[in-house]
């Protein structure tokens, strides 16, 4: 380097500075909006899961049953309650019932499975998950 001659050095003004900690200031507060809501999503999704899962169960008992034995559904699939995967937050009642002879021997099985869940405006709504089944005469 020459003797008097000057190296212009160019950095980061205080302006700069702060303009750019301000943008990932922002950045970071929407990031950290979406964390709640993407929690609440993933409970409802685990209810709803262990839900069809219930009731596909109590559809089980249901197809291993004879006709005679559906026509007194209570005695074989009793309705109920358990408490959910984790056995604090919510609590799932179930039952099935014999709702409709569809043709001379043909009989429909619904499987209703209900639960309270905390939406985000922090209520209780009761949700429901039904699944049907068809048992034949032989």
């Amino acid at each position: 380097m020459e003797p008097g001659r000057r190296v212009a050095l160019r950095g980061m003004s205080l302006i700069e500075l702060l303009m750019a900690i301000s943008i990932l200031a922002v950045g970071f507060i929407f990031v950290l909006g979406m964390f709640p809501s993407s929690i609440q999503g993933i409970k409802q999704g685990k209810n709803l899961f262990y839900a069809s899962r219930l009731a596909q169960w109590q559809i089980e008992k249901v197809h291993n049953l004879t006709y005679e034995q559906v026509q007194q559904l209570d005695t074989y699939v009793p309705a109920g309650s358990l408490a959910s995967y984790d056995n604090q937050t919510v609590t799932f009642n179930f039952s099935a019932d014999k709702v409709a002879i569809v043709a001379g021997s043909l009989d429909e099985v619904r499987v209703q499975v209900s639960w309270q869940e905390k939406m985000p405006a922090g209520n209780l709504q009761w949700k429901n998950y039904v699944l049907s089944t068809y048992v034949k005469k032989d």
